[in-house]
């Protein structure tokens, strides 16, 4: 008998042989049969694959936004990092210059 396989590593249904229908035998590709990636009809398996790309795109979605976010906080904490080494330079430059200052008076 020909079943519909489906699968989240392909985006569309491929015809299999299967000589015991549904769990646990297997397809003729050795793949076990579930009710969530072997079906009766090409429709079903075609609508399985619909869902499995909707999932992939909203997944894909949620990492571009996790990103967003990561990299939004990468900024913030470069720019706090950019304005805490302003503040070393400002505070070494006043050091060197009172010491040179310290140095360089003439004690009487």
């Amino acid at each position: 008998m020909i079943r519909w396989r489906s699968t989240d590593a392909c985006p569309f249904p491929v015809a299999v042989e299967c000589k015991q229908i549904g769990y646990p035998h297997a397809d003729a590709d050795g793949t076990t049969q579930h009710t969530n990636t072997h079906f009766d009809t090409e429709d079903e398996a075609w609508e399985s694959c619909r869902r499995s790309a909707e999932a992939f795109v909203r997944l894909a979605a949620g990492e571009v936004k996790s990103a967003e976010r990561d990299l939004e906080e990468a900024r913030e904490q470069s720019a706090e990092a950019v304005k805490f080494m302003s503040e070393y330079i400002e505070a070494r430059r006043e050091y060197e210059r009172e010491r040179w200052e310290r140095e360089h008076r003439e004690d009487p």
